[in-house]
């Protein structure tokens, strides 16, 4: 789904009333439990299932670095040039 789309979409979920944002989060939350457990296996905890490798993550976004010294120098370039 783009980006777009689901700006429209809470555009149009802006346009309800409170008591309807509230039903509508009620059953977005229901449908994301749902899945939730629908996507570990049975006896396995959902902590277990769900454990994230923080330093997977590194380098993993959009200009990302694959170290904290590259962020680190990075941020220092851009400082520097901010004095300049």
């Amino acid at each position: 789904m783009s980006t777009e789309h689901i700006q429209s979409l809470v555009r149009q979920a802006l346009e309800l009333s409170s008591a309807e944002r509230v039903e509508l989060i009620k059953n977005l939350q229901d449908s994301l439990t749902a899945d939730r457990e629908a996507s570990h296996p049975p006896g396995q905890s959902r902590e277990e299932n769900e454990s994230t490798d923080y330093l997977a993550l590194f380098g993993s976004g959009r200009g990302g670095f694959a170290t904290a010294q590259e962020a680190d120098e990075f941020i220092r370039q851009e400082r520097d040039e901010w004095d300049n």
